[in-house]
């Protein structure tokens, strides 16, 4: 049985149970969480962290370039990502170490302290609004009040091309930084550095970069009494041509180099002007990739210029191949003045220099009609040929009779100016020549005929020699002429541009 010491002792156990539950546990809070509490208490995000309302806040601003990730010359937009950094002090959020167990600075979210409202002004976005609803990376803040917030971000801006030069063109794109909300006055924006930083930029294939500078600017709005800073950075991008030069400039002289070189094909080969045609279209397309990406405007850029003139020199060539090309077809006698002109003296210049045209004569008479009459009788003339008739007597092609003894050549000579001139009227006409026994004038009529046909024939094969000669003189000249065109025309758009960086 329980005594009443053993009761009463047990109650006050009891007691002492109950009234070391009844009290709280007291949270096992960190010296940060603590600190938070401390600095935030009574603390206004809204409000600027000065003492007096006249102070400002002074922030400093910096960039870092990581990346560009396009260009869009049609739009004039560039798309950036940059690494945005902020750096001002709030003397509202400052405290001893000591007295927090040494904590010297501490991470917070943006939304819980005051942030410079910076905006970049020539956005390019549909939503024109402050970093702040982009990121929320955490603010910095340290002891002394002092407070970084660094901010990775995607930008995307306005910027003037201008596309005189491209594709050797330099771009000079800006970032303008400023407030929208604070003037001067309350917000004094400076520039950390005088340049941005490009110490962990990721090299493009198409640009490359040279230094950033950063320029503080002071502009005075007609809504605002007080002037608003703002800082531009910018951002210069020196194009690589190599890709140009091997995908649209070489091909693009290649097929003009390809359109001269028709002119060493025969006039009268259909393939002529058709390879022509298709190099002008293959140009034409490339004009048409170009412009795509070329946005409208008066300067016309250097690769268009570039293309203009090599489809219109194919233009002209097309033209002259076409005036030449009827040429090589003509077997009318040429002009003394065109004969004197292109085949005399352009061709000594183009190297296409022929004997004269009394050698000529010489030669063709000797290989037509002293073939045909190599009885003895007929000189190479024309002039006063001699037809044999029968063994005493000759007649001349003007009917003329001349008499002698003839017998040693006979009915040879006959036969054998039949023979050989048989062959060359077989394209003409067939004239039945007499017997020796036949009247001399019957025989002097048919054979003054021969004469004629042979005479016509060889003038026609003069006079398409001579206009033959003719289409290869201006092909050598217009060849010469356009191969150098090309080259000049080449340096000259080429030696335009400022510098070429490969």
């Amino acid at each position: 049985m329980m005594t009443k010491q053993t009761i009463l002792l047990c109650l006050i156990l009891m007691i002492c149970l109950m009234l070391c539950a009844a009290q709280p546990t007291p949270p096992a809070t960190s010296s940060e969480g603590r600190l938070l509490k401390f600095i935030f208490q009574d603390y206004n995000p809204n409000a600027r962290p000065v003492v007096r309302p006249t102070d400002s806040v002074s922030l400093k601003y910096d960039i870092a370039l990581k990346q560009i990730l396009e260009i869009n010359e049609r739009e004039q937009v560039i798309t950036t990502n940059v690494w945005i950094r902020h750096y001002w002090t709030d003397p509202l959020l400052r405290w001893n170490p000591s007295d927090w167990n040494g904590t010297a600075y501490v991470a917070v979210s943006p939304d819980t302290i005051w942030k410079p409202d910076i905006t970049l002004y020539n956005n390019a976005e549909r939503e024109f609004q402050g970093f702040d609803a982009f990121g929320k990376t955490r603010v910095t803040i340290y002891s002394d009040g002092s407070c970084v917030w660094l901010l990775p971000i995607i930008l995307r801006s306005q910027c003037k091309m201008n596309l005189l030069y491209f594709p050797f063109d330099e771009q000079y794109c800006p970032l303008v930084f400023g407030s929208w909300a604070y003037d001067g006055g309350a917000l004094n924006l400076t520039n950390r550095s005088p340049e941005g930083d490009l110490s962990s930029f990721s090299e493009s294939g198409e640009f490359n970069i040279g230094p950033m500078k950063a320029v503080k600017h002071t502009t005075l709005y007609g809504c605002c009494p007080n002037p608003y800073y703002t800082i531009e950075y910018t951002v210069h991008m020196i194009r690589r041509a190599k890709f140009y030069l091997f995908n649209l400039v070489i091909p693009g002289v290649l097929i003009a180099l390809l359109t001269i070189f028709s002119f060493f094909l025969p006039p009268l080969c259909g393939e002529r002007t058709g390879l022509i045609i298709t190099n002008f279209l293959s140009l034409s397309v490339y004009i048409l990739m170009v412009s795509d990406n070329v946005p409208p405007s008066s300067n016309i850029p250097l690769l268009v210029e570039f293309y203009t003139i090599l489809i219109s020199e194919i233009g002209i060539a097309l033209i002259l191949n076409c005036m030449i090309i009827p040429l090589a077809a003509r077997n009318t006698p040429m002009p003394y003045i065109i004969k004197k002109i292109f085949l005399q003296k352009l061709a000594y210049v183009t190297l296409c220099r022929r004997p004269d045209d009394v050698r000529i004569d010489k030669i063709q008479n000797e290989n037509n009609e002293d073939k045909l009459f190599n009885n003895g009788y007929l000189n190479s003339t024309f002039n006063e040929n001699i037809i044999f008739a029968n063994n005493k007597h000759v007649v001349t092609s003007n009917g003329k009779i001349m008499t002698g003894d003839h017998k040693q050549n006979g009915n040879h000579g006959y036969h054998n100016l039949m023979n050989n001139a048989a062959p060359m009227l077989r394209e003409r006409r067939v004239i039945k020549v007499a017997s020796a026994d036949e009247p001399l004038y019957e025989m002097s009529d048919k054979l003054s005929a021969i004469h004629d046909i042979m005479k016509d024939d060889v003038s026609e094969k003069k006079n398409s020699s001579d206009w033959e000669q003719l289409t290869l003189v201006l092909d050598r000249f217009f060849f010469a002429i356009f191969f150098v065109t090309i080259f000049v025309s080449v340096g000259a758009i080429l030696g335009k541009a400022p510098k070429i960086t490969m």
